[in-house]
């Protein structure tokens, strides 16, 4: 089994993508981490978080929500990104439910990226929420 991790972290690391889904986390930089939070609907907003340790291994850490309509590929709806050393949790901007199509089906996801030097290095998604009229 260690050999197929080994090639998924290649893959990862290249920043293959199939189908606009990453084929593999790579591993995290050493001493520095991060972590999803939960995505959720409250009323008419859906929001995420996530968390990091930065100890310099990462230049650029983004918090994503993702979102898709009916079946639709996942685009990215908001994003707060951060450049900061140290252990720091933050949201990114809501997503205000009330503007969306009332007769489709939204699915959404947060996901947070660790960056160094412009290269993916760390991908972490959370669970998936749907809002609207889903079957």
């Amino acid at each position: 089994m260690k050999p197929l991790k080994k090639v998924a972290a290649v893959i990862g690391a290249a920043g293959i993508v199939a189908g606009g889904v990453l084929v593999a986390t790579p591993a995290q930089a050493a001493g520095s981490v991060i972590d999803i939070g939960y995505t959720i609907v409250d009323g008419r907003y859906i929001k995420g978080s996530g968390s990091m340790t930065n100890n310099g291994d990462y230049t650029n850490v983004c918090v994503v929500i993702m979102g898709k309509k009916n079946s639709s590929g996942y685009s990215d709806y908001t994003m707060s990104c951060r450049t900061d050393r140290g252990s720091l949790s933050w949201s990114a901007p809501d997503v205000f439910a009330g503007n969306l199509e009332a007769r489709a089906c939204y699915e959404f996801y947060t996901r947070i990226s660790a960056y160094k030097n412009g290269t993916r290095v760390a991908n972490k998604n959370s669970n998936h929420v749907k809002v609207g009229t889903c079957g």
